[in-house]
């Protein structure tokens, strides 16, 4: 499993919140927010489990604890991943179909 995280905040900002939380995880910077306007991203922190064919399996918003995560992991070990159908509870309630947004 790879964590890569996206900000379109500024890098002095990334950077101080890398240092302060001892984030271990990848963070691009995207300024333009491009990247979060194509996931459908609407809050802070959205949260994605991409398949290795690319589709999102799971969505969902805040953090998650150690715990929550596991149960994540699981749930989405039943998702069909060449089609990312199985409907899957994200943190905040809500369901995900599966797919990415269509542009």
């Amino acid at each position: 499993m790879v964590i890569i995280g996206v900000s379109d905040e500024a890098s002095n900002v990334i950077e101080k919140y890398l240092k302060e939380n001892k984030v271990t995880w990848l963070i691009a910077n995207d300024p333009p927010g491009k990247t979060m306007r194509e996931y459908g991203a609407n809050a802070y922190p959205t949260l994605f489990l991409i398949d290795p064919n690319g589709k999102v399996a799971w969505t969902g918003h805040g953090g998650l604890t150690d715990a929550q995560l596991k149960e994540v992991l699981k749930d989405a070990k039943g998702t069909d991943s060449t089609t990312g159908s199985g409907d899957k509870p994200s943190t905040d309630g809500k369901k995900t179909d599966g797919d990415k947004k269509d542009e």
